[in-house]
C-alpha cells in the first residue's frame, strides 16, 4: 500500500480474503441387534437394509417416485449386530431375510 498526499484524505486499503476451512460432517453409528425372541441370543444370518428418511413422508418408502434413500446392506455376524456410520438423520432398518429356521418379523421395519 502506498499512502500519498494525493490519496491521504481517502486512505488506502487492501482486501484480505480467506477461504473457510471445511468442517468434516458429524457422523455416528446406527445399529440393529438381531436376537431370538425366546432366548435373547444373538442371531447371525439376518439380512438388513439401512434407509435414511429423505422424502419428508413419515415411515419408510422404498419404491415409487420419491422413495427414501437406501444407505447400505448388512448380514448380521455372530454377535447379531449390524452397524453403519452415517450422518445425523432419521433411519430405518428393514429386515429382508431372516436367519435359517426363523420367520421375518411383522413388521419387518425398525426405526
Amino acid at each position: 500500500l502506498t499512502l500519498t498526499e494525493a490519496n491521504a484524505e481517502d486512505g488506502v486499503q487492501a482486501e484480505a480474503v480467506n477461504t473457510k476451512t471445511p468442517v468434516p460432517p458429524v457422523t455416528g453409528e446406527v445399529r440393529v441387534h438381531k436376537t431370538d425372541a425366546e432366548t435373547g441370543d444373538p442371531l447371525a444370518g439376518a439380512d438388513f437394509e439401512l434407509w435414511r428418511e429423505t422424502n419428508n413422508t413419515p415411515g419408510l418408502q422404498t419404491i415409487g417416485i420419491n422413495p427414501d434413500t437406501h444407505v447400505s446392506d448388512c448380514t448380521t455376524p455372530a454377535n447379531g449386530v449390524c452397524t453403519a456410520t452415517t450422518i445425523p438423520g432419521t433411519y430405518y432398518w428393514r429386515e429382508t431375510a431372516a436367519p435359517d429356521g426363523y420367520d421375518l418379523p411383522d413388521p419387518n421395519v425398525f426405526g
